[in-house]
């Protein structure tokens, strides 16, 4: 769960609604931290072989799909990390882009 400005955001209902898109082949997404909502939405989306996509093109078809609050804040075109069964690997994503190993702690 991602934590944004106070809302729970699921992931997988970001990357559902942005996988829809026939441009992509893969999406996953992490909370990125940011001072003053806690944590944004980062997606990392893998376009199909030979396809290219803007950021602005993944924003404007999210905001068919979803929530203002709940759209991407922050897009990396990447190939998405998955283990052999084809998990994400969303510690090893949230380390790669965040440098941080773990999903949003609350300070005590």
């Amino acid at each position: 769960m991602i934590t944004s400005g106070g809302e729970n955001i699921f992931p997988v209902e970001i990357e559902d609604a942005i996988m829809e898109h026939p441009k992509i082949d893969d999406v996953a997404c992490i909370g990125h931290p940011d001072e003053r909502l806690v944590e944004v939405v980062m997606a990392i989306v893998q376009l199909k072989e030979g396809e290219t996509m803007t950021e602005e093109e993944v924003l404007a078809f999210g905001e068919t799909k979803l929530a203002k609050y709940k759209l991407p804040r922050k897009i990396v075109f990447d190939r998405v990390m998955r283990n052999s069964t084809g998990k994400l690997m969303k510690p090893q994503m949230r380390e790669k882009y965040t440098g941080r190993k773990e999903a949003f702690q609350k300070l005590s």
